[in-house]
């Protein structure tokens, strides 16, 4: 197996988020910022959450949101009834036959989602399937077994992942990978003390500040740090993937 499996209930939907998470804005800008120059007219968001990352896209982009949990799909129709959004699974062995139905694209965004998924190369597969030649495949990924904490569990996260476990999990397409680096060295440092704390659920108190105290005071001096770490370790993985033309 590429990657470190860490055993947990089957979680999915809403019950692996944390609403913090959409009011960490100045964190949430920092993982886009990693993306930016690769996204194009036409982008798919493979696993919405609360559609935190959509106001921080391009405002003149064609937009398609798809997740397996009925109630985001719901929510997100709602939020934003000018962004269009699909219920489905990215796993699904029928995924690219319900989507090319209606369009391609040439960027799809995933943030956070293949830590969540058992059959993760299928999904990768799916996504990188669904994308025009020369597209991107934007993968914003949970780095590292030793950075496991029962936060993991809480939320329902199997896999965590390195910068080889990837490698080897492209290796049967035909690709370019653009960009592939650890992201957030400081952060994986407080996950790691983070070990010896326990915590009831995503909106545990202690949980939930130390979010805010990441997010107001710590992300620029991560943001300074990140370059000199990146290829060494990180609270997570960044990769930037293009598609080859010509197949």
């Amino acid at each position: 197996m590429p990657m470190h499996n860490i055993h947990t209930e089957n979680i999915t939907g809403k019950a692996t988020l944390s609403t913090k998470i959409g009011q960490s804005s100045n964190y949430i800008s920092w993982i886009l910022s990693e993306f930016t120059p690769y996204i194009g007219s036409s982008l798919l968001e493979a696993g919405i959450g609360y559609g935190d990352y959509i106001p921080l896209l391009p405002e003149n982009i064609q937009y398609t949101g798809c997740d397996l949990d009925h109630e985001l799909v719901k929510q997100a129709r709602l939020k934003f009834p000018d962004k269009k959004f699909i219920e489905i699974d990215i796993a699904d062995e029928n995924f690219c036959e319900q989507l090319q139905q209606t369009a391609t694209y040439d960027t799809v965004l995933s943030i956070g989602v293949l830590g969540f998924i058992p059959n993760y190369q299928k999904a990768l597969d799916n996504m990188i399937n669904i994308l025009q030649p020369g597209g991107h495949l934007l993968l914003f990924l949970p780095a590292f077994s030793w950075l496991k904490t029962d936060i993991d569990n809480i939320s329902g996260q199997v896999y965590r992942y390195n910068c080889g476990a990837v490698r080897t999990m492209l290796a049967k397409h035909s690709v370019e990978i653009m960009k592939l680096h650890y992201f957030n060295s400081i952060g994986a440092v407080g996950t790691f003390c983070n070990k010896i704390v326990r915590h009831k659920s995503l909106e545990d108190k202690i949980f939930t500040k130390q979010m805010d105290v990441f997010d107001k005071y710590l992300v620029p001096i991560a943001k300074f740090v990140d370059p000199i770490t990146r290829n060494v370790f990180g609270q997570s993985v960044i990769a930037v993937i293009k598609k080859k033309t010509g197949i």
